[in-house]
């Protein structure tokens, strides 16, 4: 698996061009990184491998501006690094699998190499540092991205003056489950014909806009951890209104093959959290094609929950 090559394709989908060529500089210190890894091992010079820690560190510092003034619409300007890295660490912003990543690079390379300037590398831990920060820029961009879709999303719907709920007999008397599967359909035709969405996580930040902007009443939690087992569950969003809860999980693209997986992890999602009800929901931009849902009543616990699959036919 390239990492970097992955980098490079999703900034490609970033529509915009001042963050594009912020992120473009960062993957230019990772490049870098690996030349000074190369140049370590062919000329048998150890000095390169602690220069290849101090590029991934810039790649590092970089990424985060980027991310604070993205997720959190501040100026970084007058923040140092530090304080940026701190922000992050106190306050609940970055997705879970982000923040690991974020935690172990910190902790392994960016904390020692600041605070001991003597301190000198090894190739094994170039090698390790590079991958550390490729793989937590990788993940990281998914998050900007998501939110770089939602921000424009919001804007097209604020143009828009959507008024889906006056559109919808009865909506106030629904339940949860009801006015998610509603949203659902309405946000496939809502969206223009044949629109691709490059990433799953640019669909999952339109979603999100259309949703809040559908129903600003139901609360959306993005990425939810769950615990069951010592195993770690994490559906796309967790829907609530009042004492109501449904677990949603989103896919790009349907394939026949994709129900019974989105299926096993909804239940698996049911299992750790105790949330009685489940969405799968599969995107598709065809207006050709017509929707249509599929309900299964499962046993978890001794408790019956249902498990809703919305898929394009």
């Amino acid at each position: 698996m390239d990492t970097l090559k992955q980098i490079q394709s999703k900034i490609s989908s970033i529509k915009n061009e001042e963050k594009k060529l912020s992120v473009k500089t960062v993957l230019m210190h990772i490049e870098r990184a690996e030349k000074f890894y190369e140049n370590g091992v062919n000329e048998n010079d150890p000095q390169y491998f602690t220069d290849v820690i101090y590029r991934t560190n810039q790649a590092f510092e970089g990424i985060l501006k980027i991310a604070f003034e993205t997720l959190t619409d501040q100026s970084a300007n007058r923040k140092t690094p530090n304080e940026i890295e701190q922000y992050f660490s106190q306050n609940s912003i970055l997705h879970s699998r982000v923040l690991d990543l974020f935690k172990n690079y910190r902790t392994e390379w960016r904390n020692p190499s600041t605070h001991n300037y003597k301190l000198f590398f090894s190739e094994e831990e170039a090698y390790l540092a590079i991958l550390s920060v490729s793989s937590f820029i990788n993940l990281l961009l998914n998050q900007i991205i998501e939110r770089l879709t939602f921000l424009q999303e919001q804007e097209l719907l604020n143009q828009a003056e959507l008024e889906f709920i006056k559109g919808v007999p009865n909506y106030s008397s629904f339940s949860l489950i009801e006015k998610c599967e509603k949203i659902l359909l309405n946000f496939s035709n809502f969206i223009e014909e044949n629109r691709e969405f490059a990433t799953e996580h640019e669909l999952l930040g339109s979603l999100e806009a259309y949703i809040n902007k559908a129903d600003p009443s139901i609360n959306l939690i993005r990425e939810p951890l769950y615990t069951y087992n010592e195993k770690i569950f994490r559906p796309d969003f967790t829907m609530e209104y009042h004492e109501e809860k449904v677990l949603l999980e989103v896919k790009k693209e349907y394939r026949g093959t994709r129900e019974e997986l989105i299926q096993s992890q909804l239940q698996d999602y049911i299992l750790a959290s105790g949330i009685k009800f489940g969405i799968g929901y599969f995107y598709t931009s065809n207006k050709n094609k017509t929707y249509e849902s599929k309900s299964t009543s499962i046993m978890d616990n001794g408790h019956r929950a249902t498990v809703c699959i919305i898929f394009p036919k």
